[in-house]
């Protein structure tokens, strides 16, 4: 009698869980997203780590909107001798971006932690008050918390999501793309959740 409770129980709740999908699933991928409203600022900054260009393509709308009137494009590895950074400024004025408002930013970081540090003491030299950093949309949660916890206090930043192909949080699970964002993501979210303070 006590098994069949058991399995009538687990039964049910799969038949729950099941029924709700739709409902509940698109949260982990809606958590992962963070959206600042978009006001003027001094510089643009665009983060490394999307060989797209989609990122540039944002920071550069932003640009060409007036937005602010300047931006970095950031870059730390190199891809056959070419810096990314300077890959992403060429491709942003390759676009129509005035070569003169965009400034490529190389510097030697392997993580979001470092690209915020070594930016935030850059933005600072610069006296910039309000920076908005361009990433992509999935990343832009986890990048705000970092910034938040990893710079000095001196800076404003916003985040500026760029939208990636064949991730939708509210249908992420259907494909494959949105599979690997959603879990690689909430990887390093939680691994920037157990990494310990300096």
């Amino acid at each position: 009698m006590r098994a069949l409770r058991i399995i009538t129980a687990a039964v049910l709740i799969a038949g729950v869980v099941y029924v709700s999908f739709d409902f509940w699933a698109p949260e982990p991928a809606k958590f992962l997203i963070r959206t600042d409203p978009i006001d003027s600022a001094d510089l643009i900054v665009v983060l490394a780590g999307d060989g797209s260009g989609r990122r540039v393509q944002e920071g550069l709308r932003l640009l060409q909107a007036g937005i602010a009137p300047r931006m970095l494009v950031n870059g730390s590895f190199s891809l056959y001798e070419a810096r990314e950074c300077d890959l992403g400024r060429a491709y942003a004025v390759a676009r129509g971006g005035d070569p003169e408002a965009i400034e490529a930013f190389c510097m030697d970081a392997d993580s979001t932690q470092d690209e915020s540090r070594i930016l935030d003491q850059e933005l600072r030299s610069r006296d910039v008050a309000h920076a908005i950093i361009v990433t992509s949309d999935f990343h832009t949660a986890r990048a705000g918390r970092i910034f938040h916890k990893s710079t000095s206090g001196d800076v404003r930043y916003s985040f500026a999501a760029s939208p990636t192909p064949g991730f939708d949080p509210n249908s992420w699970w259907r494909s494959r793309p949105g599979r690997e964002i959603v879990v690689i993501e909430w990887i390093k979210t939680l691994n920037s959740w157990l990494e310990q303070p300096d």
